[in-house]
């Protein structure tokens, strides 16, 4: 199996995400799947294998990026979202 999709939902906290096909199916990826890349959410990529996942959800083995696709950018937070720190803390003390 090899099939070109879409990542439409991630979530980077676990690591897992889901794929859309072009023919509209979903499946489930983890980050271990991923090779070579970093996921991204509008990402063109290709599924080259799969199997039955937790509960039978459809889930790929192995995922590359599509070469030669837009890479999306970085959208911004969500509203109400506090800002990014601007530079990382230097000054943090441990108990």
């Amino acid at each position: 199996m090899s099939d070109i999709g879409t990542i439409t939902e991630l979530e980077p906290e676990d690591g897992l995400g889901w794929i859309e096909l072009g023919n509209g199916d979903r499946i489930r990826f983890g980050g271990t799947a991923c090779k070579g890349f970093v996921p991204a959410i509008g990402m063109t990529v290709e599924v080259h294998g799969t199997r039955p996942g937790f509960r039978g959800t459809v889930k790929a083995t192995e995922v590359t990026q599509v070469k030669g696709a837009a890479v999306p950018k970085a959208t911004a937070g969500a509203p109400g979202a506090p800002a990014a720190a601007a530079a990382p803390r230097t000054n943090l003390h441990t108990l």
